[in-house]
C-alpha cells in the first residue's frame, strides 16, 4: 500500500507521517505555522527526490531485464533455419 501511496501520488508517506506524527506536536502560532509550512516543504521535496530516486532504479531495472532477454533470445536466423529444417524433415 505504501508502494502504491508513493508512485501513485496524493498524499504521500511523508506527508502521512507529519501529518499524523508531527501534527500533533506543533502548536498554531505564528511561528509554528512557519516551521509546519517549511517542515512540509522539507517533506515535500523528499518525496519528489524519492520517487525520482525508485523511479530511476525500476527504469534501470527494466533496461537490464531487456538487455538480458535480447541476450538469450533466440535470434530470427535461427528460428528461419529450425522451420526450414522441420520442413525438411516433414518432406
Amino acid at each position: 500500500m505504501s508502494f502504491e501511496i508513493v508512485l501513485g501520488g496524493g498524499i504521500s508517506i511523508l506527508e502521512a507521517a507529519l501529518d499524523s506524527v508531527l501534527a500533533p506536536l506543533i502548536t498554531r502560532g505564528s511561528a509554528e505555522l512557519f516551521a509546519s509550512h517549511e517542515i512540509k516543504k522539507i517533506a515535500r521535496d523528499l518525496d519528489h527526490r524519492y520517487r525520482n530516486g525508485l523511479l530511476s532504479i525500476l527504469q534501470e531495472q527494466k533496461d537490464r531485464y531487456k538487455l538480458c532477454l535480447v541476450y538469450l533470445t533466440t535470434s530470427r536466423e535461427a528460428i528461419e533455419s529450425i522451420r526450414s529444417i522441420d520442413e525438411n524433415l516433414e518432406n
